[in-house]
């Protein structure tokens, strides 16, 4: 039974408390700029609205997005090759000896599979650059979420110095 009066107690002395501190808090006007002033209290001059501060605030979060989206993009995640099939050596540039670099430029869909594919940089041998656009078409990708959905392919052809 003592333990019941004591919480009994405890309980009205939190709420005279708390019944006190809503009085104070209520006899307290607070503005929108911080500044509190009693209820009696009036002030001379109205208080300066600052429209500006929204503004830059807004501009401020529209710059920062394209700054986001920026980087986001230079970070964007490289598509991984996951078949990546040797071209066939053209038997004309086998035959002449014809080595070279071909950079293949390949746009990719979601399941990362080619579907187009275009040569950047020739290697100056119509038949390399054919034979490399052949490859580069059967190539497929894994490609994580937010990975660039096109990648460029160097494919170097060159003759094992057995084989002359």
């Amino acid at each position: 039974m003592p333990r019941l009066r004591i919480i009994l107690a405890l309980s009205l002395l939190v709420l005279l408390l708390s019944i006190g501190a809503t009085a104070l808090l209520s006899s307290v006007q607070r503005l929108s700029d911080g500044v509190t002033l009693d209820p009696g209290m009036r002030a001379t001059k109205p208080l300066p609205t600052v429209h500006r501060r929204h503004r830059s605030t807004r501009e401020r979060a529209k710059r920062d997005a394209r700054a986001d989206a920026a980087v986001a993009s230079a970070q964007a995640i490289e598509p991984r090759p996951t078949y990546t099939p040797s071209p066939h050596y053209p038997i004309a540039a086998l035959r002449t000896h014809r080595e070279g670099l071909v950079r293949v430029r390949v746009m990719l869909d979601a399941r990362g599979h080619v579907t187009q594919a275009h040569v950047q940089q020739s290697s100056g041998d119509a038949g390399l650059d054919q034979a490399a656009l052949a490859a580069a078409r059967r190539w497929t990708f894994d490609m994580p979420p937010h990975a660039r959905r096109e990648a460029v392919l160097p494919i170097r052809f060159r003759i094992d110095p057995g084989v002359r």
